[in-house]
């Protein structure tokens, strides 16, 4: 037998490989009280499904319980930028990847029903299967900020409904439960919602130390009922949207074609923002000391707070 030969009968068979340690896949189905979660191992079997708090300590019972089963590989968690924002921050920071799950279709619901700890399940085995690969927006900081209390008015005949949701959304953000924010910053929204009242010390509960409040609104220039102003304002605005921005006559007109609808006039004319002096009243009233800038335009000014940091 040659060397080469003997060297191969006589070589030591392989040990055998050390089985890897089954890696867990969690799903999440978010409310704004509570949580459903499922586990599911690599190989797809459900492990376990338990609901818990939408609190800080209800987040770490969740990692917890996940962690459990074995090591964590992605966790699915539904509604990242809604009611999963404050899971999907902890999650994220604890070192574990988060995948944005769609909800189930309404067929599927039709069919199967609503049942949380289903879609918990359904959430897993969608990231497990690589159907989920949406990646979460930033839920920190100023784009947290800006997420949760941007409105973008989209038509006279929603702007109302849209702002009384928007209201019942920003008050609905817990400092307790969804932390609190580097940066509030709103345009043009607070003066829909007609709630300064509420709103005003709301959005300052919501600032960490050394947190900033920046916020521009509409004001009522002494004219904002009369609707001859308004349309003087609509074709001024289409001139200058032509003359100084786009050089597009569509978008110019499309500019008219809103502005001079009778339903916009109707929404606008009813709709009565503060006038510049009490606008600088309100807000003094809630953030003492606010710098205020009145030269952004005729019928815009500006805000900005900072919350002091204790000695």
């Amino acid at each position: 037998m040659s060397a080469v030969a003997d060297q191969v009968a006589h070589r030591a068979p392989p040990a055998p490989a050390e089985p890897e340690e089954v890696g867990i896949i969690g799903g999440v189905d978010t409310h704004k009280d509570q949580h459903a979660a499922a586990a599911l191992d690599d190989l797809g079997r459900l492990r376990g499904a338990a609901t818990f708090p939408a609190t800080p300590d209800g987040y770490r019972q969740l990692a917890a319980w996940l962690a459990g089963f074995g090591p964590v590989r992605r966790v699915g968690v539904e509604g990242t930028s809604a009611w999963g924002a404050g899971l999907t921050r902890f999650l994220r920071a604890a070192g574990i990847e988060v995948i944005e799950v769609s909800r189930p279709n309404r067929q599927r619901r039709r069919r199967c029903g609503k049942s949380d700890p289903v879609d918990a399940e359904t959430a897993a085995r969608a990231v497990l299967a690589g159907e989920a690969l949406g990646q979460p927006k930033a839920q920190d900081g100023p784009v947290e900020a800006i997420r949760a209390l941007r409105v973008t008015r989209r038509s006279a005949d929603h702007a109302r409904t849209q702002a009384a949701n928007q209201v019942r959304s920003l008050l609905d953000l817990d400092p307790k439960r969804d932390g609190l924010f580097d940066l509030v910053f709103s345009v043009n929204t607070i003066h829909h919602l007609r709630a300064h009242d509420l709103v005003l010390p709301h959005i300052k509960s919501l600032l960490a130390a050394g947190g900033h409040a920046v916020i521009v609104d509409i004001v009522d220039p002494g004219t904002w009922t009369s609707r001859d102003w308004h349309v003087q304002e609509a074709f001024r605005d289409a001139l200058d949207s032509y003359r100084n921005r786009s050089r597009d006559h569509d978008a110019a007109a499309d500019v008219l074609r809103l502005r001079l609808h009778p339903a916009w006039l109707d929404h606008v004319t009813t709709n009565i923002p503060l006038t510049r002096p009490l606008f600088h009243a309100a807000y003094e009233a809630v953030f003492p000391g606010a710098q205020f800038a009145d030269d952004l335009n005729h019928v815009v000014a500006a805000m900005h707070w900072t919350d002091t940091v204790p000695a």
